[in-house]
């Protein structure tokens, strides 16, 4: 007795996968259908980004990057603490500062004037330090990205300083 000669066929879609079994004749023509199902799936997308049709691995790469930004960017204050305190210097949280915006108030003024106070001006160097560190990065949202990348002219400050670091060069 002879079994039965039959071809299976998969046809796998983007939200589903046909499967069938078709019983053949000899001369490979079908005969009878043994089975046939489909499997509806979701297709790998999130279901609660389903109307944006973002992927679970994408969304699970967005939260792995996410992590790693954080954990860097702790690791990567946590030195810079270590560092001010091996070189003496005061480590101030944001959260003591009175003033808003102290922060700036402080990198504007060490970036115009040299502070005479020793201590004053560790405390102002410590501050904008760990205030570069926590936003940098940083752009401007209200500039658009094309403009940073646009080649813009010298000026003419800058063409005179270069023509005199030329001449001082010999």
């Amino acid at each position: 007795m002879r079994g039965k000669r039959y071809r299976i066929g998969i046809d796998v879609g983007l939200n589903s996968v046909g499967l069938a079994a078709v019983e053949v004749s000899d001369e490979n023509s079908p005969v009878r259908l043994l089975n046939a199902q489909s499997v509806i799936h979701d297709g790998g997308v999130d279901p609660q980004k389903n109307k944006e049709a973002i992927t679970r691995k994408n969304m699970s790469g967005v939260a792995r990057r996410t992590r790693r930004m954080r954990r860097r960017k702790r690791e990567r204050l946590h030195k810079l603490d270590m560092l001010l305190g091996k070189f003496g210097y005061p480590v101030i949280e944001p959260e003591s500062l009175d003033k808003p915006f102290e922060e700036w108030h402080v990198r504007a003024e060490l970036a115009t004037r040299y502070i005479e106070d020793d201590e004053l001006r560790r405390e102002s160097i410590s501050i904008a330090l760990r205030h570069m560190a926590r936003h940098r990065g940083w752009r401007n949202p209200y500039r658009q990205v094309d403009s940073l990348i646009s080649d813009n002219p010298y000026s003419k400050q800058y063409g005179e300083l270069k023509e005199k670091a030329l001449l001082d060069q010999g």
